[in-house]
């Protein structure tokens, strides 16, 4: 029953990644995006979905991998712009 807080904070959580990709792909701008805190932020979600694939925790596998995927759109947008000036 109580896993409708989980399931809630996951969607709350990762929707929240979604304004700045859709910034980031419309603008084709990421100067002001830190590479360096997206690489600490992909690091960190592979060692908690590792440990949530060991507890075999739903809620935090499926968080944990649409985590991942706004953060490697985001580091792959932030290196295809990081040279351009526009």
């Amino acid at each position: 029953m109580f896993q409708i807080f989980g399931w809630l904070g996951l969607i709350l959580l990762q929707s929240s990644n979604i304004p700045q990709v859709y910034k980031s792909i419309k603008t084709k701008k990421t100067k002001d995006i830190s590479l360096h805190s997206a690489l600490i932020v992909f690091f960190g979600l592979v060692c908690y979905l590792i440990y949530s694939l060991i507890e075999k925790d739903l809620v935090y596998i499926v968080s944990n991998i649409i985590g991942l995927a706004f953060n490697i759109t985001m580091i792959n947008l932030i290196m295809r712009y990081k040279n351009d000036t526009i």
